[in-house]
Order: C-alpha cells, then structure tokens, then sequence
C-alpha cells in the first residue's frame, strides 16, 4: 500500500459525524465544532466558505470541500452574510435565540431552515483522535477544493443518510472515508499539492522506494546509507532530496511514523509495551516510551487509558 494509503487506512472513520443540510436564502453558519477534518459536498446550489485570514472561497453545485482545521469557520450563501446558525460541539445546532434546530425536520440526520431548501450540502466531520489521524491533518493545507467531484459517492451518502437501518453507522463511516479518498486523489494530481509533505514520497521514484520500505519494514533498524543503498544515491543525495520534498529529513520522518504506528496499536488491542517496541523498530519499551511522550506529550500508557475512554464514551 503507498503512504497516502497507508495513512488514510488508519485515520479511518469511526461513528463520524454526518448531516444533510438543506437551506433556504438568505443563510449562514458559523462552524464550532472543533472537528479537526470536515468534507463538504455541494450537492445543488451554491455556497461561500470562510475560514479566517484567507479570502472567501466559492462552493459550486457538484465540489467537494476539505476543510483541515478544528477552527471556528463560516459557510454561508455569500461571502458577507453574518452567521444566523452555529454548529457547536457533537453537532448541536442552534439558531437565533439559541434554540435547537435539530429536529426541525422529520428526516433522519437531516436539518436546515427548509426542508426544500435551494441550497444543499452533505457535511461530514471526522473527529480524529488517532495519531495516524493527526499524521494526515498536518500534510494537507488549510482547505481543499474539488470543484468537479465524483458524485457517485455523495449520491449514495444521501440515500444513506436518510435510512434507519441496521449498522447504518458503519455504512456513513465507509462512505464518508471514500468520499474522502476519492477528493484527496483528485487533489493530489493537481499544481496545489506540490508543497513540501510526505505526500509527494509517491511523485518521485526515489523517495517512492525509500518510504515504501519504511512503511513495509518499520521494526528495521533502517540507517540513511541502507536507505540510499534501496535507491541508488548517495546519504548526502537522498538526505537533501527527502529534506526538500517531505519536508524532512529520512530519519526523523521514520521516527514519526513508528510513533504513529505505536499510538495505534496502543489504542486498537492489548499489546504489551515491549511487544509494540519491537514492532515498530524500538529496542526496549523505555526507549519508545521516552520518543512516545516527547512526540505526543503524554505516556504510552495514559495514551491508551484516554483512547479506551473516548471509544467507551461512544458506545
């Protein structure tokens, strides 16, 4: 599996949060969510997205939008509508006066101002609390725009959305996670991914062969001249050539993914600590737990503690 793969594997959607909105102008809503990833798709009319310090962006009829912050932000029917809605924590929605809108139509997982509203979007939020989650966030810009998206998948989200039926959760979940894979594949072929990220390990044949052994082989003791050595170049050659597309240097990119790999397996089983160590690439559990907690600023342990707790919390 490639590295965008990979990470996309693992920062899956779990019970995400999804909505159709259905509105009527003149609207706008304020988005406090703190969701740290959200897609929205433009399904019929139209739409501006605002999010602070960059210039409004318009959201046509059939564009998907992936918005990469867990920042308040503004979608609106025009650039200079104030906000009449806010979308606060666990979706609660509330409109003027404060008062709950969430059951203003009698469809499942679907609210607005008008049921018939000209304006529709289905919006989906990932709330990411993986580490493998986070990898992915802090390589894509603030927002991503696909103007003309697969609508094969947002079709079948809103037949979905409106179902009451057995393990429809996990159904939104999967459906969510292609629209989302689908958007960044679009993306990624494009003039607007070309910044500095791991994402571009996939463009350069060098960088391809070294990452994709890092990602197949985490527990080996990997060194930059074994690691020149798989793509014909020198240490020097690969160290420059890594530092300047991912965005750092072969070593400090393979620590991070084994730390991402450990936060994982701590959340998804009941490894020891040692037996995670060797996994990814530690010799002894007291060395990954020292890289662990400068990394993610807590312990292995209270990582795992606070992972239980969230997925209790869910059930």
């Amino acid at each position: 599996m490639d590295p965008l793969g990979q990470f996309l594997d693992r920062g899956r959607a779990r019970q995400a949060f999804l909505l159709r909105v259905t509105m009527q102008p003149p609207w706008s809503m304020s988005i406090e969510d703190r969701a740290p990833l959200t897609v929205v798709a433009m399904t019929s009319g139209t739409g501006v997205l605002r999010l602070p310090g960059r210039p409004p962006l318009a959201l046509p009829a059939g564009s998907v939008a992936v918005i990469n912050t867990a920042e308040p932000y503004v979608v609106a029917h025009t650039a200079m509508q104030e906000p009449s809605v806010v979308i606060g924590p666990g979706g609660h929605c509330s409109g003027p006066g404060g008062h709950d809108l969430a059951g203003s139509h009698s469809a499942l997982r679907t609210w607005g101002n008008d049921p018939h509203g000209r304006d529709v979007m289905v919006v989906g939020s990932y709330p990411f609390g993986s580490a493998a989650g986070a990898l992915l966030t802090d390589a894509l810009p603030p927002v991503i725009l696909v103007r003309v998206a697969d609508t094969r998948i947002v079709e079948l989200l809103v037949a979905e959305i409106d179902r009451d039926d057995v393990a429809q959760a996990v159904v939104l979940d999967r459906l969510l996670d292609l629209l989302l894979v689908t958007t960044l594949r679009q993306w990624h072929g494009s003039a607007d991914a070309q910044r500095a990220t791991w994402l571009n390990g996939s463009r350069d044949p060098v960088l391809k062969t070294v990452i994709s052994a890092m990602h197949s082989a985490p527990e080996h003791p990997w060194s930059v001249a074994e690691l020149a050595g798989l793509a014909r170049c020198s240490r020097a050659s690969l160290a420059a050539r890594f530092t300047d597309r991912i965005g750092s240097p072969p070593m400090a990119y393979l620590s991070r993914w084994r730390l991402g790999l450990a936060a994982e397996l701590l959340g998804e089983g009941d490894l020891t600590l040692a037996a995670i160590a060797g996994r990814v690439g530690y010799r002894t559990p007291f060395s990954l737990s020292a890289a662990f907690k400068k990394e993610f600023g807590v312990s292995p342990r209270y990582y795992r503690e606070q992972v239980r707790d969230e997925a209790a919390s869910m059930i």
